[in-house]
C-alpha cells in the first residue's frame, strides 16, 4: 500500500493527477470495499493556477508539478498570510509575476465547495476512510497517514492536512509522514510480489479470460 509497513496498518492519502484517492491498510494489506475517492486532484490545482495566471497555461503536468514545488508553500492559516509577489521564469524564457493566487488554489483541497467543486475535503476523505475501519483495527489504521504524490511536496501541506485532521477525530494520535521517494510505489510493489505468500494472491489469466473482472471483486484484499 504505497509504503505502509507490512507489519503495521495505516491510510495512504494519494493526490494523483487525475483525482484522490484514500486506502486504509491494515497488516500491510488495502482494505479496498472502504477506499475513498474524490476528483479532488493535481490536476484541480494546474488548473485553478493557470486560471489565475493565464501565462502557464502551456506548462505540462510534470512543469506544474516543479512550479508548485518551488513557490508554493500551503500555510496552517488563511491565504491571506501568504507573502508579497515573486518572479518566475517560465521554459520559454518569458518572466510572470506570481503572487497569493497560486497558493490560494490549495484550499480546494480543504473547502472544494468554494471552488464549486462537489466532493469532500481531503481531511473529511481521510475521516470516512478511517472511520469504516473494523473496531479491532481501527486504533492502528488510525496510527499513520502518509501522504504521497507530486502536489504532496508542495511546503506546508502534509502539515496542513495534519492540523485539519486532528481538528476532525476525536482524541486521535497519529503519524504523518509526506513520501520523499519517487519510487516508492514501484518499491512497494517490487517487495510484494517477491513475497511467498504472493503465490496463492495471483489471478491467472485464465482466471480472468473465464470469471471477467468480477473476480477481482471476490477477493477480500486488493494487493
Amino acid at each position: 500500500s504505497s509504503g505502509i509497513n507490512a507489519e503495521y496498518g495505516g491510510v495512504v492519502l494519494n493526490i494523483g493527477y487525475s483525482h484522490t484517492t484514500v486506502v486504509p491498510a491494515y497488516e500491510g494489506y488495502s482494505i479496498p470495499h472502504i477506499i475513498a475517492k474524490s476528483r479532488l486532484s493535481a490536476q484541480t490545482i494546474d488548473n485553478l493556477i493557470k486560471s489565475y495566471i493565464p501565462e502557464l497555461v502551456d506548462l505540462s503536468p510534470k512543469e506544474m508539478t516543479d512550479f508548485k514545488s518551488k513557490l508554493c508553500n500551503v500555510k496552517l492559516g488563511k491565504s491571506s498570510e501568504y507573502e508579497d509577489k515573486i518572479d518566475y521564469k517560465l521554459p520559454c524564457g518569458q518572466i510572470v509575476s506570481v503572487g497569493n493566487e497560486v497558493n490560494k488554489a490549495f484550499e480546494a483541497l480543504f473547502t472544494p465547495d468554494a471552488f464549486d467543486i462537489k466532493s469532500l475535503g481531503c481531511p473529511e476523505l481521510i475521516y470516512n476512510a478511517t472511520y469504516a475501519v473494523d473496531s479491532d483495527a481501527w486504533s492502528e489504521v488510525c496510527s499513520n497517514i502518509l501522504v504521497i504524490g507530486g502536489t504532496t511536496q508542495v511546503p506546508g501541506l502534509a502539515e496542513r492536512i495534519k492540523r485539519e485532521v486532528l481538528g476532525i477525530m476525536d482524541a486521535i494520535d497519529f503519524s504523518m509522514e509526506k513520501n520523499t521517494d519517487q519510487h516508492r510505489v514501484w518499491k512497494g510493489g517490487s517487495v510484494l510480489g517477491s513475497l511467498s505468500s504472493m503465490d496463492e494472491m495471483w489471478i491467472s489469466k485464465g482466471k480472468y479470460d473465464e470469471d471477467g473482472p468480477e473476480v477481482i471483486a471476490k477477493r477480500k484484499f486488493l494487493y
